[in-house]
C-alpha cells in the first residue's frame, strides 16, 4: 500500500549526495599545487615558470573551491604560484629590456626615417669635419683583406656607409660600380661599409648587385669607428675624401651620377649648391 501512494519516492525528494572523494585524491590537489608552485618560482629565470605557476594556480583553486584536505598546503601553493608568473613577467621584461640595450648598436636610431633634405639639417653632424683630417680606419672587407685608409692617401677616397636593406643604398650602387670601372684605382678608391650587418649578408648582397669594390661589415661587436664615422646612423652618407686625406664633402641620400662623377673629378668641378641634399634621380 505504502508503495502504491508512493511509487517514486525519489522523485521529489532530495537526490542522494555524490561519493566523497578518496583521500588521496583530496590531499593530492594539494600537494601538487605546492610542487607547482615551488617550481614555478624556481623555473621563473628561465620564464617557464610561468606555466608551472598558471598549472599550480589551477590546482590550489580547484582545492581552496571544493573544500578538500589540505587548504593551507594549497593556500601556499596558490602563493607560490602566484610568485612564480609574476618573476617570470618580471624577468620577461627584464631580457627584453637588456636585449635591447645589447642590440640597440644593431639598429640605426633612425632606420626607416628619410631625411628631410635641409642644408643645415644634412650638414650638422659634419659641419666641423669639413677641411680636417679623415681618422685612420683598419678595416677587414669581406675576402678577408685588410684596408687601411692611412695607405690611400694620394688618392680620391669615397668612404660610403650603406645597408643592402635600404633601396636608396641599393640605387646608389649602380653608379659607384661605374665610378670603379672609369676611374683608375691610382686615382679613385671606393670603399663601402656596412654597419649592424653580418659578413655573409653583405657579401651575398654584393655578389647579387655586381659590386666590384671593396666591401666591409662593421657589427655591433666591434663597431668602435672614430668620429665622425660613428654619426653615420640613416644611409647612404659618402665621405668625400681628398688625396691628401682631408675630409672634403659628405653627401647624405641618394646621388645621381653626375653629382658623384663630379665629386670623383675633384671639388673644382663639384657643384656647390646641392652638396647635402639629394639629387633628382635621373630616368
Amino acid at each position: 500500500m505504502d508503495n502504491l501512494e508512493n511509487p517514486m519516492p525519489y522523485v521529489w525528494g532530495e537526490p542522494p549526495a555524490p561519493p566523497a572523494p578518496q583521500g588521496p585524491l583530496r590531499i593530492g590537489l594539494a600537494i601538487g599545487a605546492l610542487v607547482l608552485g615551488v617550481v614555478g618560482v624556481a623555473a621563473s629565470v628561465i620564464l617557464t615558470g610561468a606555466l608551472f605557476g598558471l598549472i599550480g594556480l589551477i590546482l590550489a583553486l580547484a582545492c581552496l573551491i571544493g573544500r578538500h584536505h589540505g587548504r593551507a598546503m594549497a593556500g601556499w601553493g596558490l602563493a607560490l604560484s602566484l610568485a612564480g608568473i609574476l618573476a617570470s613577467c618580471v624577468f620577461a621584461l627584464a631580457y627584453v629590456a637588456a636585449y635591447q640595450h645589447k642590440e640597440g648598436r644593431l639598429r640605426p636610431p633612425l632606420a626607416g626615417r628619410v631625411h628631410e633634405n635641409t642644408a643645415a639639417e644634412a650638414k650638422d653632424p659634419w659641419t666641423h669635419w669639413l677641411g680636417r683630417p679623415a681618422p685612420d680606419l683598419v678595416l677587414t672587407d669581406v675576402q678577408g683583406q685588410r684596408l687601411q685608409l692611412a695607405d690611400l692617401k694620394g688618392r680620391r677616397v669615397f668612404l660610403h656607409f650603406w645597408n643592402p636593406d635600404s633601396l636608396l643604398s641599393r640605387d646608389a650602387v649602380p653608379h659607384l660600380t661605374r665610378l670603379r670601372r672609369e676611374r683608375p684605382e691610382s686615382e679613385l678608391v671606393v670603399v663601402a661599409i656596412s654597419r649592424w650587418c653580418r659578413p655573409d649578408t653583405v657579401k651575398g648582397a654584393g655578389k647579387l648587385l655586381g659590386i666590384n669594390y671593396p666591401l666591409t661589415a662593421v657589427g655591433a661587436e666591434d663597431d668602435d669607428l672614430p668620429e665622425p664615422f660613428d654619426k653615420v646612423y640613416a644611409t647612404p652618407v659618402t665621405f668625400v675624401i681628398d688625396a691628401a686625406g682631408l675630409i672634403e664633402r659628405v653627401l647624405t641620400d641618394y646621388h645621381d651620377w653626375e653629382l658623384l662623377s663630379a665629386h670623383a673629378n675633384g671639388p673644382s668641378r663639384a657643384p656647390q649648391a646641392d652638396d647635402h641634399n639629394r639629387s633628382e634621380k635621373s630616368g
